[in-house]
């Protein structure tokens, strides 16, 4: 699917005008699984045999965004983000995603604006902290890791070898006249096996593409409907679940925990088996002096607010870690097997002192 997508590329703006949406593709995953090795496959299609002319992942976002308006249906490849641009690539997504132009005022007053007119392959060994469902449906996440691959017979290593690739771009680009009734017609088939118009719209463009290269072929090298479904399989945890900030704050509260930084009993507990009672004041003193962030326990409570799992947000004290907010985390295994590395005075303790109005 990734790889059909960056093909797609070259066809950005007719599926632009079309489907008002082209998602992004982010290699990413384990170092020496493969990343680079597909990237620059994929950029040999494109015409570029020398790596030197990837893009660098320490590019600023300015930088990057400029790239998206010079390039026309070409993609921009981006070899090894850097761990700190990777937030910022999820708001430079949203745009691609759409073609919308980033628009600024300069110091006289003029308006500058910034086109889209590409999207963008990324390799890094990274990957965004919260994947939410609106960043999920704009790109093609693909998590490799080592040993997944055989490259035994893989050709294409060295320079000359790439070159040859870019001779099957040229037959892509005579579809061009007939892309979109093929988009139509794999719309449809993607219809039937999924109900996200966006997600539908990403795996239509890349069933097109396959629909493209078997005809180049004069067989089928890949089914398309069993493309969608395949897609749909492996990606259905995210379309069935999005990660929250509440998700984000259980793992910290249990990597915490772990590295003895949050203590069981001074700063939260588990009560009657299955709710978290933490005390957010005392949380927010020990998350800002190990991670050096300001953190306020409003903070917290705004962005958990909404999230089902939250009993009360209105403290209530409970000995003896003191005032105390309620989480459920009956489904949580792993934060409910603290209860099983904590002592029995602790656990008894929790027991006895439930809450206190």
């Amino acid at each position: 699917m990734a790889i059909a997508i960056v093909i797609g590329c070259c066809f950005f703006d007719v599926f632009i005008a079309e489907a008002q949406g082209f998602p992004y593709v982010i290699f990413y995953g384990d170092s020496n699984a493969g990343k680079s090795t597909i990237i620059h496959m994929l950029a040999a299609i494109f015409g570029i045999a020398n790596m030197t002319e990837l893009t660098s992942g320490t590019s600023t976002i300015v930088a990057l965004r400029a790239q998206m308006e010079k390039m026309n249906n070409f993609p921009v490849f981006i070899e090894e983000l850097d761990e700190k641009r990777i937030q910022n690539i999820e708001d430079l997504g949203k745009d691609v995603f759409s073609a919308v132009p980033r628009k600024k005022s300069s110091k006289d007053g003029k308006e500058i604006a910034t086109e889209i007119n590409t999207s963008f392959c990324i390799g890094t060994n990274h990957f965004f902290e919260t994947l939410t469902f609106a960043n999920f449906s704009r790109c093609i996440p693909i998590n490799l890791r080592r040993r997944q691959f055989d490259l035994s017979n893989f050709e294409y290593h060295s320079k000359e070898a790439l070159k040859k690739l870019s001779c099957f771009l040229p037959k892509i680009l005579f579809y061009r006249d007939k892309i979109l009734d093929f988009y139509r017609e794999q719309y449809r088939i993607a219809q039937i096996h999924c109900d996200y118009a966006r997600i539908c719209n990403n795996v239509a463009i890349g069933m097109t593409i396959w629909t493209v290269i078997n005809d180049i072929l004069k067989k089928e090298i890949l089914n398309t409907e069993n493309l969608v479904k395949d897609y749909l399989n492996y990606f259905e945890p995210y379309l069935d679940t999005e990660i929250s900030y509440c998700d984000v704050f259980l793992s910290d509260v249990y990597n915490m925990f772990n590295k003895k930084e949050l203590l069981y009993g001074r700063e939260f507990l588990i009560t009657k088996g299955k709710y978290l009672r933490i005390n957010l004041n005392k949380y927010c003193t020990v998350y800002q002096s190990v991670y050096h962030k300001k953190l306020h326990p409003n903070e917290i409570k705004i962005k958990i607010a909404n999230d089902k799992r939250v009993i009360s947000l209105k403290t209530t004290d409970i000995k003896p870690i003191g005032r105390a907010i309620k989480i459920d985390i009956s489904d949580n295994e792993t934060l409910l097997d603290i209860l099983n590395r904590v002592s029995k005075t602790a656990e008894a303790e929790e027991v006895d002192y439930e809450e206190t109005p």
